[in-house]
């Protein structure tokens, strides 16, 4: 998956492993809708397009997000 343009400090699922978040040092928290990983498309996560299947939210900080969690 793409998106991020820093480093990924951290990534954390759900509690029933259907929604990702990700933490990066481009200050933004992404979160993902892998629900759909069951799905045929094309290359599982490895494929640019996939993005729009899984995308669901940018979160912005100000600055390096080094951690984030559900709560």
């Amino acid at each position: 998956m793409k998106g991020h343009h820093d480093l990924i400090h951290d990534f954390c699922w759900s509690s029933d492993d259907n929604v990702l978040l990700s933490g990066s040092a481009d200050g933004s928290v992404k979160v993902w809708n892998v629900m759909k990983k069951d799905q045929e498309i094309p290359n599982k996560f490895g494929h640019n397009t996939n993005d729009d299947v899984f995308f669901i939210a940018n979160l912005f900080h100000p600055s390096y997000v080094y951690a984030c969690t559900f709560f």
